[in-house]
């Protein structure tokens, strides 16, 4: 199979008072998946998210009582681990 995909999320706030807007993505590439992980690109962004998230949890960086989405975490452990597996992202500041 072949074939290229990107996911991402578009952010628009305020930081000191000033309108910040970014777009994270991962740009994935099928054939490029198959080789390094065995599985699709769309399974590898899937299952890594989620696995990556369970691994702060269980080294005790992400913890608090009750049931939370990644998102409700501070990312910057998230995005690290993210760096340390291989796991490709990029983050760009747009125009605000």
């Amino acid at each position: 199979m072949t074939g290229k995909m990107l996911v991402g999320v578009h952010c628009v706030g305020k930081k000191n008072g000033e309108r910040k807007e970014y777009f994270l993505y991962q740009p994935f590439d099928n054939q490029e998946s198959m080789k390094r992980w065995g599985c699709q690109a769309v399974t590898a962004q899937t299952g890594f998210g989620a696995a990556l998230a369970l691994e702060l949890i269980g080294r005790g960086i992400w913890k608090d009582a009750g049931v939370f989405s990644p998102e409700y975490f501070e990312p910057k452990p998230y995005l690290k681990l993210m760096e340390e597996s291989g796991f490709r992202y990029e983050i760009k500041e747009l125009p605000a």
